[in-house]
């Protein structure tokens, strides 16, 4: 299974952090290609995903499941038909109010089209650290009213 590992340091602690990384609807906006999140629970949604590959265009629905553990952890799946995703999310907060954050994702094309699913997916999550990075640092900057 194809891995994709980010670890930035944020500004801000893993308590403010730790709601927005578990946020499965927050998690989709981060990975590219989900175009849709229908939120189920808490831990719970459907996604849906556009692969596209020249004139090759496949929608996915993946079912969602995210299971916090103790402290600051949590790892998820997504399953759909053609594709399994897993990850991780992990935060570890110092006393200067910094967070070091971790995730991970497997991801892995099922049946004739796992190679091209691969394939996309190598490529579209090389801008993974980029969306998180941008993403997170949007929802804990203050709003101005």
């Amino acid at each position: 299974m194809p891995v994709s590992r980010t670890r930035l340091i944020v500004a801000g602690k893993a308590e403010s952090i730790w709601p927005i990384l578990t946020d499965p609807a927050f998690l989709a906006s981060t990975i590219p290609g989900i175009i849709s999140v229908v939120p189920r629970s808490a831990s719970e949604a459907t996604w849906t995903i556009e692969i596209r590959q020249g004139l090759i265009r496949r929608k996915m629905t993946l079912e969602v499941v995210f299971r916090p553990s103790d402290g600051f952890e949590a790892t998820f799946t997504a399953q759909a038909k053609e594709v399994h995703l897993a990850g991780s999310v992990r935060l570890a907060g110092d006393d200067a109010g910094q967070t070091a954050v971790e995730l991970q994702i497997q991801y892995d094309g099922i049946g004739p089209l796992r190679h091209l699913i691969n394939n996309v997916a190598s490529r579209a999550f090389e801008e993974y650290p980029d969306l998180v990075r941008t993403r997170l640092e949007s929802r804990l900057r203050p709003t101005r009213t």
